[in-house]
């Protein structure tokens, strides 16, 4: 059973470089017919011409978003999909560590992510923000209200469980 033409994510998914399939598998039954339809669990690519957005589950708490290319006007909805859809987890660590260009649309996107998180008692973190990430950060003064890390390293090290 293929997703049917009006499926609501933009893109197409990739898995280890090629179309995936993976673990869960949903079956409708439609009169005598039976029909099966794998789709993904955890880690998957969203792929568009100038932006690749791939998650990566860490572990149960806690989710990364990296997204590769440009961060721009036609982008930016691909993004603030995928932020949407990692909402599931407490703690996004979103990864920018590959964003070759991010305008203010993209800022944006950020930045009202990590008020719905905050709303919903959720943290969103960046890690490892490009130069050019950077500078429209603090162009925008969206570096003050970020929590920004220098690394994805010491993001993940910070938002790491508490145990008693």
């Amino acid at each position: 059973m293929s997703r049917p033409a009006d499926s609501r994510r933009s893109g197409r998914r990739r898995w280890g470089g090629s179309e995936f399939t993976l673990a869960l598998t949903i079956t409708d039954i439609r009169g005598d017919s039976m029909s099966h339809e794998t789709v993904p669990v955890t880690d998957w690519e969203t792929v568009h011409e100038y932006l690749t957005i791939r998650r990566v589950r860490e572990r149960q708490d806690l989710q990364r978003v990296i997204p590769v290319g440009e961060i721009d006007l036609c982008t930016a909805p691909i993004l603030r999909e995928a932020l949407a859809d990692a909402d599931v987890v407490p703690n996004l660590v979103v990864d920018l560590s590959q964003v070759d260009f991010l305008a203010l649309i993209g800022v944006q996107v950020l930045q009202a992510a990590r008020t719905r998180r905050t709303t919903a008692n959720q943290r969103l973190v960046l890690t490892a923000p490009t130069a050019a990430a950077q500078r429209v950060l603090s162009l925008t003064d969206a570096a003050a209200e970020l929590e920004i890390y220098l690394s994805t390293r010491s993001a993940l090290s910070a938002l790491s469980p508490v145990r008693s």
